[in-house]
């Protein structure tokens, strides 16, 4: 009998039982390829776009904040301008149009701007004051109102007319001033009407020196 070979043969267990080898089934030490490879591309992909996001952020125009240009305003405000003329019709709609009861605008033009056809006011800016005059039906020059005003960083236009306060935006394009819808505040319904008339009713343009 060879002992030896039966001893060989039972430390090899049985003919179909895998061979044990040491370290076959541990956890690997690191990532296989396939999956370094993986992780390598997401990595690029992602660099590549915080690098495009970075370039376009540095090359982006700055954002126009306070794009007015208030010192060119103030400094083009000053001098006369005149207001083309405006029918008492379109006065009396416009007005409506913008939110005035028709028995205030009835009142005022009683009282305080009789217009019987047309009429066109004048506006003359100083570095700090505005004075408003009225020329209804080509009658002679009415001083209308006066007051200080200043020009905010962002271009609006605030107005003290006696304690009614006006706020508007404005352009200048060449020789012509347009104001955009006022805000008004402590004011009544005249004032209110009358701002609106010197200010949203009509264009004006630079007055010949």
């Amino acid at each position: 009998m060879d002992v030896q070979r039966i001893e060989r043969a039972l430390r090899a267990g049985p003919m179909d039982e895998p061979t044990y080898v040491p370290g076959r089934y541990r956890r690997a030490g690191g990532p296989s390829p396939r999956v370094l490879a993986i992780v390598g591309l997401i990595s690029a992909v992602l660099l590549g776009l915080a690098v495009g996001v970075g370039l376009s952020t540095l090359h982006r125009p700055p954002a126009q904040v306070g794009s007015v240009d208030r010192d060119r305003l103030a400094l083009e405000l000053p001098g006369r301008w005149v207001s083309d003329d405006i029918s008492r019709e379109r006065w009396v709609s416009v007005l409506v149009g913008l939110g005035n009861d028709i028995d205030d605008i009835d009142n005022f033009l009683a009282h305080f701007d009789p217009i019987v056809a047309t009429t066109h006011y004048e506006l003359e800016f100083t570095h700090d004051h505005l004075a408003i005059a009225d020329f209804a039906d080509d009658q002679p020059r009415d001083d209308v109102a006066s007051g200080p005003y200043q020009i905010d960083a962002d271009g609006t236009l605030h107005y003290d007319d006696r304690s009614c306060f006006v706020s508007a935006r404005f352009k200048i394009e060449d020789d012509r001033l347009m104001f955009g819808r006022i805000s008004t505040d402590s004011c009544g319904a005249d004032e209110r009407i009358a701002n609106m008339a010197f200010f949203n009713l009509v264009s004006y343009t630079r007055a010949t020196p």
